[in-house]
């Protein structure tokens, strides 16, 4: 991967990976084989990791954590270690679409329903993206020891994907990465949680003001009422993180 930087913010680790560069380094993982578990983390991820050091491993584990919220950028800042990129695993995602890494298979896994195969069968109708659909895997609801049996994790290698692009839900998902890791043959192997929807057509991404403003979880909570409780909780934990931010950089 492009040389980059890893900082430590209210104990959770952030890379200065540029929007491009994460391109490349996918494209690169990509060709070689080389594992790179991204993890995006938001404010929600914050609150999480905060409390839970499992969670915490999972990103201490991934190869790239980028800054997946303007909450976080704000708390970097406060923490006297500001952040040079906000990068979300939505804009990564549509960089891939849009060519910067060039040709590749990706498989989708998880989500609701028939979700995870049209979002595949979706890249496929796009002639505009190389981005090739390698397949859907929907191993249901469960536990992570039972979505980790050998049909889902014999589906997921069959697709012979570059890229395996995950919607469970971000503890279940970052623990079911670290538990299959070494099962799973896609190299590239990341939660990004909407993306699955988006390209399914199930929903639709922020208008493009609100997401480079750093507002896109207002559309979100506009459109998906249930995620609602989640933003109050996070934002009621974000004063409290406010002081932390501050303790850090006094510190």
């Amino acid at each position: 991967m492009t040389d980059h930087q890893r900082i430590q913010v209210l104990g959770l680790p952030f890379d200065t990976t540029s929007p491009e560069d994460i391109s490349k380094a996918i494209q690169e993982a990509a060709a070689t084989k080389s594992r790179m578990w991204i993890s995006t983390a938001n404010l929600d991820w914050v609150v999480m990791a905060r409390k839970d050091p499992d969670f915490m491993r999972t990103l201490d584990a991934s190869q790239l954590v980028t800054c997946d919220g303007a909450p976080v950028m704000i708390l970097s800042k406060m923490a006297g270690k500001a952040l040079p990129h906000r990068v979300t695993g939505v804009e990564i995602f549509r960089r891939l679409r849009q060519g910067e890494a060039g040709p590749l298979r990706v498989g989708f896994f998880g989500a609701e329903n028939d979700e995870a195969v049209r979002a595949a069968e979706a890249l496929n109708a796009d002639e505009s993206t190389p981005l090739i659909g390698a397949g859907g895997h929907n191993p249901g609801h469960g536990t992570v020891e039972t979505l980790s049996a050998d049909e889902h994790i014999n589906a997921i290698n069959a697709m012979d994907a570059d890229i395996l692009v995950l919607a469970l839900g971000a503890k279940k998902a970052q623990a079911w990465i670290e538990h299959n890791l070494d099962r799973l043959n896609p190299p590239v192997i990341a939660h990004f949680g909407a993306v699955v929807r988006h390209t399914s057509g199930d929903t639709k991404e922020a208008p493009r003001a609100l997401s480079s403003s750093g507002f896109e979880w207002v559309w979100r909570a506009y459109k998906e009422p249930e995620l609602r409780a989640r933003y109050a909780s996070n934002f009621a934990a974000l004063p409290g993180l406010m002081l932390a931010a501050l303790r850090e950089r006094m510190a």
